[in-house]
């Protein structure tokens, strides 16, 4: 299995949680428990995915620039998550935040299965994206380890 494989099932698997967040037929107690999970796993997707498709497409000069612009994506949705922890779930506020912050990464992952996966595809070659792949996705299962304590 190559990395784009596993980043678009994970992709798949947030789409889920922020259908399930942003739904208004999910009760409250339910809501607050599919936005930890969904910021367990968006930060854990986010931190294995810099590390090992970011990082390698950016020692590439023509990765450089969407390189930095995925992560700068990245930080932004990470800031979203953080503001949405001190809101009361149940809350306008927090759903007004949940859909920002679904809306930034629905754009996200676009752009990435789009225009990013078309270019990373152009500096590596498909051993480094098996590799990649057996990183990425032991980082990913250590990242959400750590983040559901």
């Amino acid at each position: 299995e190559i990395i784009y494989e596993t980043i678009l099932e994970d992709h798949e698997q947030l789409r889920g949680l922020m259908a399930d967040l942003t739904s208004s037929r999910t009760p409250d107690d339910v809501r607050e428990k599919v936005f930890k999970e969904f910021a367990v796993e968006l930060e854990a997707h986010a931190g294995a995915e810099e590390r090992f498709l970011y990082s390698p497409v950016l020692m590439h000069d023509e990765g450089l620039e969407k390189s930095r612009h995925g992560s700068h994506e990245h930080e932004e949705a990470h800031q979203l998550v953080e503001d949405m922890k001190k809101l009361d779930p149940t809350g306008q506020a927090f759903m007004k935040k949940a859909k920002e912050l679904t809306k930034a990464v629905r754009h996200h992952m676009k752009e990435e299965e789009g225009e990013y996966f078309k270019l990373s595809k152009k500096v590596l070659n498909s051993s480094d994206a098996k590799m990649l792949n057996t990183q990425y996705q032991r980082d990913f299962a250590r990242l959400k380890k750590k983040l559901a304590k």
